[in-house]
């Protein structure tokens, strides 16, 4: 079960990373009691990891997110770049 009292207003990320703040009415959870996160007032479930309680702690959320996307990248980037290379050693 949760410990918060509901309703609450929270901010959240817009999947365009658009900060907005938003109404929680209650808690989502199975019936087995396995909590998935919070209800909107508009009925979407948002995980608890995706709640921050001012808009300057999405921001920073966001930014982690960023930059977790960015390595991810860039692990990605170095992959191609030795396929590439063998690719190349190949043909000469």
């Amino acid at each position: 079960m949760t410990t918060r009292t509901y309703p609450y207003k929270a901010w959240i990320l817009m999947p365009s990373f658009k900060p907005v703040e938003v109404e929680f009415v209650r808690c989502y959870e199975s019936f087995s009691n396995i909590d998935y996160g919070d209800l909107t007032a508009k009925g979407k479930c948002v995980q608890r990891l995706d709640i921050y309680p001012t808009k300057e702690a999405a921001l920073e959320g966001g930014h982690a997110r960023l930059e977790k996307h960015r390595a991810q990248i860039a692990k990605l980037q170095l992959g191609h770049d030795k396929k590439l290379a063998v690719l190349k050693k190949a043909a000469a």
